[in-house]
């Protein structure tokens, strides 16, 4: 068993007939991102990544990967490098190929532009808190919003005003990504959000690609039972692991 290492920290653990069977990708300061071709556990090629970050040094804040091979891969980190592993965060990846047959709220879908500025970027920090992945603050909300305008890929619910948005995010030949839903507070239970994610959905199926998929997190049963409403059906199960440094 061999290890290859490409560019932005990516390892590619392969045995001698040439067939990977770990795949990792870690852009610092982020986690490392795992996957076993097939789901197949490989713990051979797992103690080899450990080994190799451990060889050269390399701190790992944490891990993402399907629940399985993050767990595996965070008992053996934290073991070698005495550091408490902290399960943060259980998610769900969801596949959709047709949408339901889904009754729409009052309003409709549509490309946001410049114009809505004056709320898009203090969604997005409100999105942020929601979805526990930090506080950004509002030059940096500002710049995120204006690239996923220049990418043509936020969209509003427009119920005479601005209600909800999701965006298209990362894509492939065949499949793009529904992220970024939020709907302000005051605004929710009135299947805004159902109405966005569905709309824009498919209008993505209706561009050419096969099918959407989404993350949620399993902590707000709201959202999946949303997304499963529309059409959205489980795929696999991801955790998320972060590490600690034991105290003196």
């Amino acid at each position: 068993m061999r290890l290859y290492a490409g560019t932005s920290k990516q390892f590619i653990h392969d045995t001698t007939d040439g067939a990977p069977k770990l795949i990792a990708l870690m852009t610092p300061p982020h986690n490392v991102v795992l996957y076993e071709p097939g789901n197949k556990p490989n713990d051979g090629a797992l103690d080899l990544l450990v080994n190799e970050f451990i060889c050269y040094r390399i701190r790992i804040p944490g891990v993402l990967a399907e629940k399985s091979l993050a767990c595996r891969f965070a008992d053996k980190y934290s073991c070698f490098c005495k550091s408490i592993k902290e399960d943060v965060k259980k998610m769900r990846i969801y596949r959709l190929d047709r949408v339901n047959d889904t009754l729409l709220s009052s309003g409709r879908l549509r490309p946001a532009n410049q114009d809505d500025l004056y709320f898009l970027p203090y969604w997005n920090i409100a999105f942020n808190m929601d979805c526990r992945l930090g506080k950004i603050e509002v030059p940096d909300a500002v710049d995120k919003v204006n690239r996923l305008l220049n990418d043509n890929t936020l969209y509003v619910w427009e119920d005479c005003f601005p209600v909800s948005q999701a965006a298209m995010g990362r894509k492939t030949l065949n499949g793009a990504v529904v992220n970024a839903v939020y709907t302000p507070p005051h605004y929710r239970g009135k299947g805004y959000a159902t109405s966005c994610v569905a709309s824009l959905s498919q209008r993505l199926l209706d561009s050419g690609y096969k099918f959407c998929s989404l993350f949620t997190d399993l902590a707000n049963p709201v959202s999946n039972s949303i997304y499963m409403k529309i059409g959205y059906k489980p795929v696999c199960d991801y955790d998320e692991y972060k590490f600690a440094e034991v105290a003196e």
